[in-house]
């Protein structure tokens, strides 16, 4: 009787540990989880930003005139503020030739651009570990120009049609100068190219096939009866 009693002594003081070793955290798992959440948070990439100004397809309103240089203009930059980005890289185009850039540690600066132009612009967050390009956007430095307006970048979105795993694409074109429009198409998912079409006259292009997650990227060239063109990208992952 004595050794059975010692028995369930025994046994109530292993189970009373086992108890509390199950309810207890150690402290070096809760410390490897901090430690990993703090490296998501360490390798997190930058957003897209969106401009804010100049308007985008419009003729540049908010611009100062430059003393003793009068064929060009000060134009005001401004695009949001996105999370995990440490600059950001402003890049500036006339049709597709680099004609500026700046890199901006805000969200905020001036060029001085030649006046009577469009342009055509872009911006990109950039950290440590990556980058993100917005889309395209365009605008007109005032004054006369001086041959035939180049098109405004088209305004480009996407519908996806999740239930039945399809991308619808649409935009809408411009010219100042009242040009009819033509468009090519070039629809990405990553880097393989589904769809390249030239000289569209309408301004969309359906029923793609599209799957959830996959980044699609639509690049349309507006071209005009002189040849003049502008490019606009846009990109966007399709929703889960």
């Amino acid at each position: 009787m004595r050794f059975f009693k010692n028995s369930r002594l025994t046994f109530a003081v292993l189970a009373v540990f086992v108890l509390a070793t199950a309810c207890t955290k150690p402290i070096s798992s809760e410390n490897d989880k901090a430690e990993k959440d703090k490296g998501k948070e360490d390798t997190l990439f930058p957003t897209k930003a969106n401009a804010l100004k100049p308007e985008n397809g419009q003729t540049c309103s908010d611009f100062k005139v430059i003393q003793n240089e009068s064929n060009k203009v000060q134009i005001t930059f401004e695009w949001t503020d996105v999370e995990h980005t440490a600059n950001y890289l402003l890049e500036v185009f006339e049709s597709t030739v680099l004609i500026e850039s700046a890199e901006v540690q805000g969200t905020e600066t001036t060029l001085n651009l030649d006046k009577g132009k469009l342009y055509v612009w872009m911006v990109t967050s950039r950290n440590a570990f990556g980058e993100e390009i917005s889309d395209t956007f365009s605008f007109i430095t005032p004054g006369d120009p001086i041959s035939n307006y180049v098109p405004y970048t088209a305004q480009i979105g996407f519908d996806f049609d999740q239930e039945n795993s399809l991308l619808d694409i649409s935009w809408t074109g411009g010219d100042k100068d009242g040009d009819p429009l033509t468009y090519n198409l070039i629809v990405k998912e990553e880097d393989t190219v589904l769809i390249e079409v030239s000289e569209l006259s309408q301004s969309f292009y359906e029923a793609i096939p599209a799957i959830s997650g996959k980044a699609y990227t639509a690049e349309v060239k507006s071209i005009d009866i002189n040849d003049n063109y502008s490019i606009s990208v846009h990109r966007e992952i399709a929703p889960n």
